[in-house]
Formats: structure tokens, C-alpha cells, sequence
């Protein structure tokens, strides 16, 4: 067999395995019984935050948001655990993604495309931490566009870790105590 022939069918092959997994993980995220969770986590505290904490990374592959999961996890938890699951949560989430970007490149053969990029896409500071940081912050696609094309430029994962656990512990902050003070008006 031709050799350029074979290295497409691998391509082709690890295409539909990324597609498999990550619609595997939205339907699995979506048949979610949250209150079942709740009772788990209520009966068993610490296997209840380390199931918690696969939950986040288990939703970096999806465009499920994880807001509403961190709301309820701030009225069971309190704000500090809350915090401490949400933030190593959505850092192995970020992993995640960054795992899909890098196949995405890989599949893709994005490196060498980028060449062709129009100008301001190639000028795009993907591997500034400020980009890093204050790209999370946009509401809905913002730490999913990061984290994958983070994947895709390949930047350094020093820079992406810890722009990730600084971005993720000041959004959890946030939503924890936002959603903390929400079931105290309660």
C-alpha cells in the first residue's frame, strides 16, 4: 500500500475516534440525573469531589457549561470545597481540550497550514498569558476556544497550566459564591 495512502486512513481513523469520544461525552453529559449526584456526594463526601472532579473534565469535551453543576455543588459543598473541586476540575477540563486541539492539529496537519493564515490570524498571541488568562473570561466558548487552540498552536504547557489554574480558581471563586449566596437567600 502507498505509504501517503495509509498515513490519510490514520488520519481518517483518528478523526472518527475523536468525533466517537466527544460525541460519546455530550450524550453521556447530557443523561446526566444531577439530583442522583447530589445524593451521592451528600452519602459520600470524598468519593462524591473526586467524582466531581472527572464530572469537570469530563465535560471539557462537550460544549456542556459547567456553571450550573458549580452552582449546585456551592449549596452542597460550600464555597470553599466548591472552589477547590471546580478549580482542579476545569484544569483537567483544560487538559482536556488541549488534548483535542493538539489532535485537531495533528489530523489536520495545522502546522503546516498555518502558514496560510490570513495575517491576523497568524499574529494572534495564542501563547501571551493575557490572552490565556482574560480569553476564559468570555462567557459560553471562551476557555473552550483557548483550551483548543491552545492544543493547536502547541504552546508551552508550563504557560497553559498555570494561566489555567489561575483563570479557573478566580471563575470558581466567582460562580461558588455567586451560586453560595444565591442558597442563602433561599
Amino acid at each position: 500500500m502507498n505509504k501517503w495512502v495509509q498515513i490519510k486512513q490514520n488520519k481518517v481513523v483518528k478523526a472518527l475516534i475523536l468525533v466517537s469520544l466527544i460525541l460519546i461525552a455530550i450524550m453521556i453529559s447530557s443523561r446526566i440525573d444531577y439530583s442522583l449526584i447530589q445524593r451521592f456526594i451528600q452519602n459520600h463526601r470524598y468519593l462524591g469531589i473526586f467524582l466531581c472532579v472527572f464530572l469537570y473534565a469530563c465535560l471539557g469535551a462537550t460544549p456542556v457549561p459547567s456553571e450550573p453543576f458549580t452552582i449546585v455543588l456551592s449549596g452542597l459543598c460550600g464555597p470553599i470545597w466548591t472552589i477547590f473541586m471546580v478549580t482542579i476540575g476545569n484544569t483537567a477540563a483544560a487538559f482536556v481540550e488541549y488534548l483535542i486541539g493538539s489532535q485537531v492539529s495533528d489530523i489536520t496537519e495545522f502546522t503546516q497550514r498555518k502558514v496560510t493564515l490570513p495575517k491576523f490570524l497568524k499574529k494572534l498571541p495564542i501563547d501571551s498569558p493575557v490572552f490565556q488568562i482574560f480569553g476564559r473570561v468570555i462567557p459560553g466558548v471562551g476557555a473552550k476556544f483557548v483550551g483548543i487552540t491552545s492544543g493547536m498552536y502547541r504552546i508551552s504547557l508550563f504557560t497553559f497550566f498555570w494561566t489555567a489554574i489561575l483563570s479557573n480558581f478566580a471563575g470558581a471563586a466567582i460562580v461558588a459564591y455567586g451560586g453560595y449566596g444565591l442558597f442563602e437567600l433561599l
